[in-house]
């Protein structure tokens, strides 16, 4: 049984500044606008995660 794979779509209004440095950080990664942001904001988010359970975990002890 093949498994299906789901996506969602996110969308952000941006600056033209934003989306030339956005751009060109995705240029010189050699990855694709998209690809850059879902990595950047992962990235992101798991840092904040991972931190968020460190500060958690101390208040438990």
């Amino acid at each position: 049984m093949k498994a299906e794979t789901k996506t969602a779509r996110v969308s952000a209004r941006i600056s033209p500044s934003v989306y030339e440095t956005l751009t060109e950080a995705s240029e010189i990664t050699g990855s694709t606008l998209n690809q850059f942001i879902v990595h950047a904001a992962l990235e992101k988010a798991q840092a904040i995660i991972e931190h968020e359970n460190q500060i958690t975990q101390l208040s438990v002890e």
